[in-house]
């Protein structure tokens, strides 16, 4: 890895450190997706290293960015695993 990449590796683990505990699960793919669109070729793959996302799951942010396609009403998990709507009290 050349001296410039790995100065941006390292940059992102610390936001990772930072951010990524702040992030649902609906904003780390499309913000994992964003930070692989800044390093362009073999970006995938780093934010994968870094976050522990799946190729598939960078992927699949990418083309949610790419056809603007952003899935406002999708539930969130709460925490303890169970699925429900953040900020929605169930019956």
């Amino acid at each position: 890895m050349d001296r410039l990449l790995a100065t941006y590796v390292d940059q992102r683990r610390r936001q990772h450190t930072v951010l990524w505990p702040l992030c649902d699960e609906r904003q780390k793919p499309l913000w994992a997706a964003t930070e692989a669109q800044k390093i362009g070729r073999g970006g995938v793959t780093r934010v994968s290293e870094v976050t522990g996302l799946s190729r598939t799951t960078i992927d699949a942010g990418l083309k949610e960015i790419a056809t603007g396609a952003f899935e406002t009403t999708r539930g969130i998990s709460l925490q303890g695993g169970s699925v429900g709507l953040v900020g929605v009290a169930s019956d």
